[in-house]
């Protein structure tokens, strides 16, 4: 069984095309398109080929109408592919080393035979591997999102010489002196009060 749930809509005929033939997009259409979302919030798309065979008849005939028997596999599958690259990144996924892609099919296998397992199906899934494996073909989504960082500092902004210059703040008093506006005040004051004397006050001063 081959699952193409997750792979871009291609032409009948052409389902076995490259991946360098995949025809970019604009955006990625969810009703023909079928894609997945990685742990780093990216978008993949893949490719799987599956086995699997009845090893307990009795809890297949119990548990299992057999006109539904692909829809159910298939579900579990599906279930496995999600769960596992959603823990998965798109740079674990997209990694050539082999071992990697081993590990990623047999989480997936995993999932999707505990699915099988707890309905008791009656089915064992033998094989599960993880074919064709490609980032986002939209236009739109071929960068990788890369996680925002918190707790960064605005830029500075730098102020042209010509203009209006920020206003100092005073972090402490230097200088405990009366302002100019003060000694004039008081020198005003002072001779007004000269002036005002009596004649017989100003001869004992």
């Amino acid at each position: 069984k081959v699952l193409r749930e997750f792979w871009p809509y291609t032409q009948e005929g052409r389902e076995e095309d490259s991946i360098d033939r995949l025809v970019p997009r604009a955006q990625i259409d969810p009703q023909r398109d079928g894609s997945l979302i990685t742990a780093d919030l990216n978008i993949a798309h893949t490719q799987w080929q599956a086995v699997y065979r009845r090893t307990d008849p009795t809890d297949f005939v119990k548990n299992i109408l057999p006109e539904e028997e692909e829809e159910i596999v298939r579900a579990a599958l599906t279930r496995g592919v999600v769960r596992t690259l959603a823990t998965t990144t798109i740079d674990d996924l997209l990694r050539p080393q082999a071992g990697g892609t081993r590990a990623i099919s047999q989480r997936a296998l995993e999932v999707a035979q505990s699915t099988l397992d707890r309905m008791d199906a009656g089915i064992t899934i033998e094989q599960f591997e993880l074919g064709r494996k490609t980032g986002s073909t939209s236009k739109a989504g071929n960068s990788p999102r890369r996680p925002r960082v918190r707790g960064t500092h605005p830029p500075l902004r730098r102020h042209h010489r010509d203009g209006p210059g920020p206003t100092p703040k005073v972090d402490r008093v230097v200088s405990q002196g009366p302002r100019p506006d003060e000694r004039r005040s008081n020198r005003c004051h002072h001779a007004r009060s000269t002036h005002h004397l009596p004649a017989a006050d100003q001869a004992a001063a």
